[in-house]
């Protein structure tokens, strides 16, 4: 049975059509890559809890008919020479397109040629062919571009693209997409950075393997999909409980919120941690596509946090704390119609060792109060549950400026070595909304829906209880600092016949939405602790299982204010030797420093 669908296209009131991106008329709309006209498309983002970095979506256009896919890349630390990898076919012939781009001159819907390059790759007989050097005609006739598009947070690029629905797809007649039957498709996308040599950040279809050296995985692995035009396709199973970012953090014990739905709250002095402010209301409030309250019932929910910061992906007892009550939290229906909730400390974990243990980190400060929170969703549906999201991080946080520093920890705890040196860490300081220089009476707007918002945005303070407003809503109008962290993860792909590039893997996401009051002249943004080797790019190098601490620091610049210090940009080390070889750690270190010094 097929896990996912791709419906057909409605459009909007006044507009019921499939999204347009050929015509070159896009009006009523602004001939954007977002255009609202996706509505109702089969979806999945990938991201975590601060906000989303790549969103695919697809739908089907009856007339033609054709498959319409769209992919926006939201974060990308350097636009140069990115590539998208896209696979069709069956588990023994298929066709991956290869889209690559050769400007970062902003562009709308940029043509083959001059946006991008096009290539394709056979897979049959068992194995993967060479690119041939060229695409089929409907890739270059369906296929648009938009680099550093949109105005005041431009999207880093994104591709939309086109494909005839009944043809073949390749000159050889052997893969194409029939309606309302299943295929097989896959994608990677590779993000590059400001890295010397060149390193990419790998995005994959969920659960999936990337490209090594310009081979993907093989077909059978891929995922089943449906260009589906039967209302009701009893093949999909696209509708499933869902849980957003906002939708996951802590509130007082009486159910009212905080200003910073991440904060954990303790008594310092280990007398009595169960009063008000002492204490936790940890929730997760889903989003269920049914009615029915029984089966709302059965969703259980798993609490876990982690210091504030950056974790790998993988979820291991050491890299994730356990939250004493939280293992198996049942969904109260009678709660904002289903939330899971649970209170801690309560006046039992005053004597529980576990409890106790953690309380004591809190007051010596191994773990810090501001804490990254890990829901993961279950059910005990006798029939099942299907999920289309069923975990999520709460990595933002709502900070006061003027100046504002907190440390964050980065951790690597539970990742697999893959040598006995520390591990290249990477980490890309993005800003949003915070131009270095505010013009003068510049009156930033609210975001939709929310109206007691002045032009500082003190009612940020109640946004995590706004459940309509989204970590996509804020970013397009609130200032707002994210770092984003990236592993190296020891493969490596080939790029036209260059030396081959690293791999990097996202690690979680953390920053601040910004709250000032008063005269602003401008904003600076820092990261400390780490080397910087680019504009906004930093390396870290970070034991084997272990962690290292950073400190982000925010001024909102008012009138008199002198800029806050930077660190210069330094040349990328050299790769650390392991023990015994080489000139060793001590070498690297000393050749780090004369770049410093020099």
């Amino acid at each position: 049975m097929a896990t996912s669908c791709f419906p057909t296209a409605v459009g909007v009131p006044a507009n019921a059509t499939a999204p347009d991106w050929l015509s070159g008329t896009p009006a009523p709309f602004d001939g954007s890559p977002d255009d609202p006209r996706w509505v109702g498309a089969f979806t999945h983002s990938m991201g975590d809890g601060a906000g989303v970095q790549l969103l695919f979506r697809g739908l089907v256009n009856t007339t033609g008919p054709f498959l319409l896919l769209s992919w926006l890349i939201k974060v990308d630390p350097q636009v140069q020479s990115d590539v998208l990898y896209v696979g069709f076919g069956s588990a023994t012939t298929a066709l991956v397109v290869k889209l690559e781009l050769l400007t970062a001159t902003p562009t709308s819907a940029g043509t083959q040629g001059s946006a991008y390059n096009a290539d394709t790759m056979l897979f049959s007989g068992g194995s993967w062919g060479a690119f041939s050097g060229n695409a089929p005609a409907w890739v270059s006739s369906g296929t648009r571009a938009w680099i550093n598009f949109g105005t005041p947070n431009p999207t880093p690029f994104a591709f939309q693209m086109r494909v005839p629905i009944g043809p073949f797809l390749d000159s050889g007649n052997q893969v194409k997409i029939n309606s309302n039957s299943t295929f097989k498709m896959w994608y990677s996308a590779y993000i590059n950075t400001p890295l010397e040599p060149g390193a990419d950040v790998e995005y994959v279809w969920p659960g999936k393997t990337g490209v090594g050296l310009d081979n993907p995985p093989a077909p059978s692995t891929w995922d089943d999909v449906r260009a589906s035009t039967v209302a009701g396709d009893p093949a999909c199973t696209q509708t499933g409980i869902t849980i957003d970012v906002m939708d996951i953090g802590t509130k007082n014990i009486d159910g009212s919120a905080r200003p910073a739905a991440n904060e954990v709250r303790f008594d310092q002095n280990g007398i009595d941690a169960t009063q008000p402010n002492h204490s936790n209301m940890f929730f997760a409030h889903p989003t269920f596509p049914f009615a029915d309250v029984t089966r709302r019932g059965e969703v259980r929910a798993r609490f876990r946090m982690a210091n504030w910061g950056s974790q790998i992906g993988s979820l291991t007892s050491q890299s994730w704390q356990n939250i004493p009550g939280g293992d198996d939290v049942p969904c109260d229906t009678n709660q904002l119609g289903g939330e899971s909730h649970f209170i801690w400390p309560t006046q039992p974990d005053m004597t529980n060792p576990t409890s106790v243990a953690i309380l004591n980190n809190f007051r010596n400060g191994t773990t810090t109060h501001d804490q990254c929170i890990l829901v993961e969703l279950s059910s005990v549906h006798a029939g099942g549950e299907i999920f289309l999201r069923n975990s999520i991080r709460r990595n933002m946080w709502l900070a006061p400026a003027s100046t504002f520093a907190r440390e964050a920890e980065i951790s690597i705890v539970g990742l697999q070595p893959i040598s006995p040196v520390p591990r290249d860490v990477y980490l890309y300081l993005e800003t949003i909304n915070m131009p270095e220089q505010v013009p003068k009476e510049q009156s930033p707007p609210a975001p939709p829906g929310v109206t007691d918002l002045d032009a500082g945005f003190p009612g940020l303070a109640n946004f995590s209880v706004r459940r309509h407003i989204t970590i996509e809503d804020l970013i397009k109008f609130v200032p707002t600092y994210r770092v984003h962290v990236y592993h190296d993860t020891g493969r490596r792909r080939n790029v036209n016949n260059r030396e081959s590039r690293r791999i990097l893997t996202p690690q979680s996401s953390f920053g601040y939405f910004l709250d000032h009051q008063g005269a602003l002249e401008g904003w600076d943004a820092r990261l400390q602790g780490a080397i910087r080797i680019a504009e906004t790019f930093y390396l870290l190098r970070v034991d084997n299982n272990g962690t290292k601490k950073v400190n982000t620091v925010v001024q909102a610049r008012e009138p008199g204010n002198a800029r806050l210090p930077e660190d210069p940009i330094v040349k990328q080390p050299g790769p650390i030797q392991p023990p015994g070889g080489g000139c060793g750690c001590l070498g690297g270190l000393i050749n780090w420093l004369k770049h410093l010094f020099k």
